[in-house]
């Protein structure tokens, strides 16, 4: 019970952290679109969609080519990592408004759903349920580009180039740290909290250094130069993005509704998870009056 109670206090901290307008304002509840990789054989493309649970007449299917995912993850990665096939493939189900996302994932082992979700939500993406699914293991690196592709064919819309390029960057970033630590939940909480500490303020790079360095050290995590630099690189960009910081408040009071109904539903963890929350609220106010002093 207490690691599912951890695991939820990690992704609801990750959801917190970035939320955007919406891309359409017509987007329907419910509407769903799958991708798939191109590369599929008829049999695994009918496995994929079992797993999705759709009807292929039903539903609103595209194709991710191998050269979509060169063409997003080139700069990011080596040829060897991304590999020739497009195989990765994803659903994704529109919700109600403020429901937040909710990721899962199969055959997928270099990215986890906290990364995903961070990264989804640097790219713009809001309010849906999430599946990335290969018929065997992969890295999951070019699942990103199909859940982008689902959201702006479900939305009718398009989101900001700038905002996917550094959420792929993010996510690779994510990824190669957790790789490294051999704990991805810490890579992704990492980022997750330096997004939260960043909010609306315009720091300098010497700034954002020790930012990196004080959550790090939070976090008990050692970072390499080049670590630190790809991290600071990252947070330079997201300072130039044209997010809403201010909907965070209005996402977080939506979120702890949802909590408040968990622990009711759970009393025997509610004392673990109040202190967990309190402790959260007093590192980031620390980390606030740190850089405004």
């Amino acid at each position: 019970m207490l690691q599912r109670v951890e695991r939820l206090a990690a992704t609801l901290c990750c959801i917190f952290l970035l939320m955007a307008s919406p891309v359409s304002a017509d987007a329907a509840v419910g509407e769903q679109v799958v991708t798939l990789g191109k590369d599929l054989t008829s049999q695994q493309r009918q496995e994929m969609l079992a797993l999705f649970g759709v009807d292929e007449s039903e539903v609103t299917i595209l194709e991710v080519t191998n050269a979509e995912e060169r063409e997003v993850l080139g700069g990011l990665l080596s040829p060897a990592v991304i590999g020739t096939r497009a195989i990765s493939s994803a659903k994704i189900t529109l919700a109600e408004k403020g429901q937040g996302l909710s990721v899962e994932t199969h055959n997928i082992t270099w990215v986890s759903k906290s990364m995903y979700v961070n990264a989804l939500l640097t790219a713009g993406v809001q309010d849906a349920d999430v599946m990335v699914a290969a018929p065997f293991p992969v890295s999951g690196t070019a699942g990103l580009t199909g859940i982008i592709k689902a959201f702006e064919a479900a939305t009718d819309g398009k989101l900001d180039a700038k905002r996917v390029d550094v959420a792929n960057e993010e996510m690779v970033a994510q990824a190669q740290l957790g790789e490294r630590l051999g704990d991805q939940e810490a890579a992704a909480e990492l980022m997750a909290r330096l997004k939260e500490a960043l909010g609306n303020q315009t720091l300098s790079e010497s700034q954002l250094r020790d930012l990196i360095i004080n959550v790090a050290g939070d976090l008990n995590l050692q970072l390499t130069d080049s670590e630190i630099a790809n991290l600071l690189s990252i947070l330079q960009k997201l300072q130039q993005l044209d997010i809403d910081w201010n909907s965070l408040q209005q996402q977080w009071n939506q979120w702890q509704r949802q909590l408040d109904n968990f622990l009711q539903a759970n009393p025997e963890v509610k004392n673990w998870f109040v202190r967990l929350l309190e402790a959260i609220r007093d590192f980031i106010q620390n980390l606030i009056a740190q850089f405004t002093s």
